[in-house]
């Protein structure tokens, strides 16, 4: 498939969702097309702004994740039109500032240190002094240190206790 097959897919599936909020699997899983792909096609159709980003609830699977949606400026009408409104307003996905200045440059948004996606307006952060992270990606990080250290406390536990094994082997016993 090429790539601007997908992506007209993609934005045509999340149109006809009617502003429902869909995570990439989701909307893999609906056309059939690799999740690797739509999660990338879905980063390059949020810069329009008629498709933001943000954590939510999924709206097929009900998993929170980060989800796009299709928002149409000249309709938007009061209620979802497959079912009532919502309990929680969704605020994520509320009207996102613009990527021009007053000049008309286009802003460069900052990507994330550790996936290279772009940051979206909506998307929740974490900056530290190594840079921009999605929270996504900076728990996943932070779980990994966790894991690691954990893995290196049962190591050097397991060497001391060899090692005091083996003193405890070599000494004959004291009566």
């Amino acid at each position: 498939m090429k790539a601007s097959g997908i992506r007209e897919r993609v934005a045509e599936y999340l149109r006809r969702k009617h502003g429902v909020a869909l995570c990439a699997a989701c909307v893999a899983r609906a056309l059939a097309a690799d999740e690797g792909r739509v999660r990338y096609t879905l980063v390059l159709l949020e810069g329009s702004q008629r498709f933001p980003r943000g954590n939510g609830r999924c709206g097929e699977c009900g998993h929170a994740r980060l989800v796009s949606r299709f928002v149409d400026a000249a309709a938007a009408p009061e209620a979802p039109p497959d079912g009532p409104a919502p309990e929680e307003p969704d605020t994520w996905a509320a009207e996102l500032p613009s990527d021009t200045s007053p000049d008309g440059a286009v802003a460069q948004r900052p990507k994330c240190v550790r996936c290279s996606f772009v940051i979206g307006a909506a998307d929740r952060t974490v900056v530290s002094a190594d840079g921009a992270y999605h929270d996504y990606c900076w728990q996943l990080l932070s779980s990994a240190r966790v894991l690691a250290d954990a893995r290196r406390l049962t190591r050097d536990s397991r060497a001391r206790s060899e090692k005091s094994r083996g003193r405890s082997e070599a000494e004959p016993p004291r009566d």
